[in-house]
């Protein structure tokens, strides 16, 4: 494996000690251990990525634009819908951390003369970049099911009670969660 495609985690494992020494039960230790890089730091220019074992993995594609059919059951739409907002949420934080770390990368300075390491850089401020229209285009998809959700028990609220569907107000409090 070349050097630039090693990276190093933390592991906790128990210490290794010499014979002598005596044994203390839950002590442990920090090593680091040789992983790979993340999807960030993967190459954009083939369909496959070869990790440090040599296999090919698939690099993501985005799958067709199906969606799922929805319950008619009020309380599994609501659960749902929660399902969507927290996605939503989390993907508000990873995107926010995405823009601080493009943010870091952008101003880091740079050794000068180093050609190299100004390529791999800016390699990887844009996959950072790449890595962040993804996470948009997630959370655009969590949007629109929810949309879809909150349309549909609208639908069932007004055929439950009677009314068309168009009378039912999206301010209505009782269609909200």
């Amino acid at each position: 494996m070349s050097p630039s495609m090693r990276s190093f985690r933390s592991v906790s494992t128990p210490s290794s000690r010499p014979p002598h020494e005596p044994r203390t039960p839950n002590r442990t230790s920090k090593r680091f251990s040789l992983g790979i890089f993340s999807a960030l730091d993967l190459s954009r220019s083939s369909s496959t990525a070869t990790t440090a074992s040599g296999k090919e993995t698939p690099q993501f594609r985005p799958t067709s634009n199906k969606v799922d059919t929805l319950p008619d059951d009020q309380t599994k739409l609501e659960e749902i819908a929660n399902y969507h907002l927290g996605q939503i949420g989390r993907l508000k934080d990873e995107m926010a951390h995405c823009d601080e770390q493009i943010d870091i990368l952008t101003f880091t300075r740079l050794p000068d003369g180093m050609e190299c390491i100004a390529g791999k850089h800016n390699e990887r401020i844009q996959a950072a970049r790449d890595w962040l229209d993804l996470l948009g285009k997630f959370k655009d998809f969590h949007w629109q099911e929810f949309d879809r959700i909150m349309k549909l028990k609208k639908q069932l609220m007004a055929k439950a009670s009677g009314k068309v569907s168009d009378k039912v107000s999206d301010n209505d409090p009782s269609i909200w969660l």
